[in-house]
């Protein structure tokens, strides 16, 4: 972590796992970051996710979670995925915003 910046991406109730991350990276001797991670199942999370870019304007929920229900998919659901992806574009911004301040990538 001397050279680059090292992030933890993780749901603010999954403690456990956040929890076993600290313990190995301070192991490891490397320090890191928390980017809290989005869980869409909270109310008002997709609505605040597409407010701030996080999604995508003109993506359309009500469709992909009909295409990711058919039996060629097999998802079930779509929140996740969709949780998924707000958070990593979260922390990617996050992660650009600190390489500026620290000059590491």
């Amino acid at each position: 972590d001397a050279n680059v910046n090292v992030y933890v991406l993780n749901l603010p109730e999954d403690k456990d796992r956040l929890q076993f991350m600290a313990s190995r990276l301070s192991q490891l001797g490397i320090r890191f970051l928390r980017v809290p991670g989005i869980d869409m199942t909270v109310p008002g999370a997709y609505r605040q996710a597409r407010r701030t870019g996080l999604v995508a304007p003109g993506f359309n929920f009500s469709l992909a979670e009909t295409n990711a229900k058919l039996p060629v998919q097999s998802m079930g659901g779509i929140v996740g995925t969709v949780g998924c992806a707000a958070a990593h574009l979260r922390a990617l911004a996050f992660a650009e915003a600190e390489g500026n301040a620290t000059g590491k990538p």
